[in-house]
């Protein structure tokens, strides 16, 4: 049994909290954001979560996301809310950003406030697994304290980008076995399970960066690759810098990575959904080609299979695994450069070759978007009427 942590609300006006994202977006679909800090004896810790919710509860799906936040830059940051937070907030999850590993938990602490946040205490890293399965233990067993009267929870969905990602994988091999306190796991750029049989169902979201992996779909694993994707890019960064998630504010040598990948992630998100909800499980996607051990791009540079958008279906760029910071000493930027890759738009010259008209161009986009609405289309078991662009 899962122990049931002590939970206490954060007061708002309480000293330089950062629960990020509380002005970007929330209003517009009428989300509240709340801080609690939680503690537990088994390990003995107390650090927080931070709740975003729809203020009517009608609006309730009744799936809750929790995210291991990432920590990779030495503070918390929510890379799957940045990425997804507008279909979320439209399907109506709740979405739960957790500081689960000791790095974050103590930056709110030593850099943020130290007032607001003195009663944070994390043991180290090793505590990660019991923390993040007692954060959901307290979304199931106080759930009006955390999320309000008349929010019935349905099922508890766990995130993670990257680091969060692998730590995500770690914990599905050895506590969800045992736990079982989560339904479903989004792993998203990173890691994956060690088995393509899980004990719950897995979406496993691998870029570019990481290839097609080792892991082949099984009967609780699904593994999608995205054709254009990056580690990181554009939108993460840029989210990163106007939610005051320490965003790094110099640049990289050549435009960074701002393919629309999000969309896929979307999707994801709400097949994950599905699939636990009403066990229609995702569809399969196709593999990145490779060559000798590489991934194997066309003549204009791009990668050849994986889940492929209208953007590389009808390409008006290259969408590279390399780039580097302008400031080789910045070591954060360097990274997240690295990490993100690049856009190199084609020339005036290489789009006419490609699009002799504007009619033309909108006419191959068209076809593009038309098939992989089609292919949605053949794998969805719901409503039809359901599959519009601002669903996802």
């Amino acid at each position: 049994m899962v122990p049931d942590p002590k939970v206490v609300a954060v007061a708002p006006e309480a000293g330089n909290g950062k629960i990020f994202g509380a002005a970007l977006g929330l209003d517009a679909y009428r989300y509240l954001q709340s801080e609690f800090f939680f503690s537990g004896t088994m390990p003995a810790y107390t650090t927080r979560m931070v709740v975003n919710r729809p203020e009517d509860p009608a609006k309730f799906s009744g799936t809750v996301v929790m995210e291991w936040v990432n920590v990779t830059a030495g503070f918390d940051y929510a890379v799957d809310w940045a990425f997804s937070r507008e279909y979320l907030m439209r399907a109506g999850h709740v979405v739960v950003a957790v500081s689960a590993q000791k790095v974050g938990a103590d930056y709110l602490k030593a850099t943020f406030d130290a007032q607001r946040y003195a009663t944070i205490q994390h043991p180290g890293d090793n505590a990660a697994n019991a923390i993040f399965s007692q954060a959901a233990m307290a979304i199931r067993t106080q759930t009006e304290l955390l999320l309000g009267p008349c929010m019935p929870v349905r099922a508890v969905l766990a995130a993670g980008q990257s680091q969060s990602s692998v730590m995500l994988a770690r914990y599905i091999d050895s506590v969800q076995p045992k736990d079982r306190i989560y339904d479903g796991f989004f792993v998203h750029a990173g890691g994956e399970p060690s088995t393509s049989n899980p004990a719950a169902p897995v979406l496993v979201m691998r870029t570019m960066t990481e290839g097609n992996g080792t892991r082949s779909d099984g009967p609780n694993l699904v593994v999608w690759v995205v054709a254009g994707a990056t580690h990181s890019d554009a939108r993460i960064l840029e989210r990163g810098r106007a939610e005051g998630a320490g965003g790094r504010s110099g640049d990289c040598t050549n435009k960074m990575n701002d393919f629309p990948s999000w969309r896929v992630y979307n999707a994801g998100f709400d097949w994950l959904h599905r699939w636990v909800r009403k066990q229609e499980r995702p569809p399969s996607g196709p593999p990145f080609e490779v060559q000798g051990g590489a991934l194997r791009n066309d003549a204009r540079g791009n990668v050849l299979g994986g889940i492929r958008l209208p953007e590389m279906e009808a390409p008006t760029a290259t969408y590279t695994l390399s780039n580097s910071s302008a400031d080789p000493l910045d070591f954060l930027l360097a990274l997240a450069c690295g990490l993100s890759g690049s856009v190199l738009q084609f020339t005036d010259q290489q789009l006419m070759q490609l699009y002799p008209t504007h009619d033309d161009y909108v006419k191959k986009y068209t076809a593009a978007a038309d098939k992989a609405a089609a292919e949605f289309v053949k794998a969805w078991r719901g409503d039809p009427s359901m599959l519009t662009l601002e669903r996802l």
